[in-house]
């Protein structure tokens, strides 16, 4: 027996040797499981997002489940959706000269005319102030994460949502609640994504403005809709009349509550704000 298999090992050696038989060795750097072929395959997702350098404001290519990236016209020095000035005037209530104000002035908005209309008269004083520019830590991980592309003056603010935008692979919110922004006054960068934009709205807005987009949000939210400008949208009127409704209950303070609350944990059931506001949407109806 053991003369047979030591005659086998002869002949496979033998076979071997003459090329009849081949035993394929794998390179080490070829040596991966199945699973890192797939990572490899895999396109990173933020190359598949719109070029912060290249895109072009009236570009008419269409994205998937989002609106095209806004871009603010006649400027490259930043993305956001108004300037800020700072000013001097006479205070009409007070009569008194108040200095070293702050206002947004929004595209196709006259500078004293936004003066004017906050409450001051002559004489009045202003100049222009610039955005803060990007931290150098901010162009650093933006120049890594576009391979090099990215505008060269973006804003802090412009960094901040982008830099967001690549970690939490999400795209620009949608234009209707850009321009709901604007209307309510909300300064903001064009590139932020929903959560950033819909966080600077309840941080900005008051009174009945906050409480009726509050409940629009949850209204949305329930209804599985995306949140856009609430000035255009037909139950309106029901949203603020319940914010009036709210007002009016001294035993909870409402604004305060979403003022002192991260935006997460507002929109979460089971908290007071969010319950309350669900009943009256549930006793109108709409849920």
């Amino acid at each position: 027996m053991v003369i047979f298999i030591f005659i086998a090992i002869f002949v496979m050696f033998a076979l071997w040797a003459s090329g009849i038989i081949k035993i394929e060795e794998k390179p080490e750097n070829e040596c991966h499981s199945k699973n890192d072929e797939y990572k490899q395959q895999a396109p990173d997702p933020v190359d598949n997002r719109i070029s912060i350098s290249d895109a072009k404001p009236d570009k008419e290519e269409k994205y998937p489940e989002h609106d095209p990236q806004i871009f603010r016209k006649n400027t490259k020095t930043n993305n956001m959706n108004c300037d800020k000035y700072i000013f001097s005037g006479k205070y009409k209530e007070t009569g008194k000269i108040r200095k070293n104000k702050l206002i947004y002035v929004f595209e196709g908005e006259d500078v004293k005319r936004c003066i004017l209309d906050a409450g001051y008269e002559e004489p009045i004083e202003y100049t222009f102030e610039p955005w803060p520019e990007a931290s150098v830590k901010q162009k650093e991980i933006l120049y890594d994460r576009s391979g090099g592309k990215y505008q060269e003056n973006m804003s802090l603010d412009d960094a901040s949502a982008m830099i967001e935008r690549y970690y939490t692979h999400t795209w620009n919110a949608n234009r209707d609640l850009f321009a709901f922004a604007n209307k309510m006054r909300v300064p903001v960068t064009y590139y932020c994504n929903y959560d950033y934009l819909n966080g600077r709205i309840l941080h900005d807005l008051s009174g009945e403005d906050l409480i009726a987009y509050f409940a629009y949000v949850i209204f949305c939210m329930r209804k599985n809709r995306e949140v856009r400008d609430l000035t255009k949208e037909p139950l309106k009127e029901t949203f603020y009349e319940y914010a009036k409704e709210r007002l009016a209950d001294e035993n909870f303070d409402i604004i305060k509550y979403i003022h002192c609350h991260d935006t997460d944990d507002i929109f979460k059931p089971r908290t007071k704000a969010f319950e309350i506001t669900k009943e009256y949407l549930d006793t109108k109806g709409l849920l």
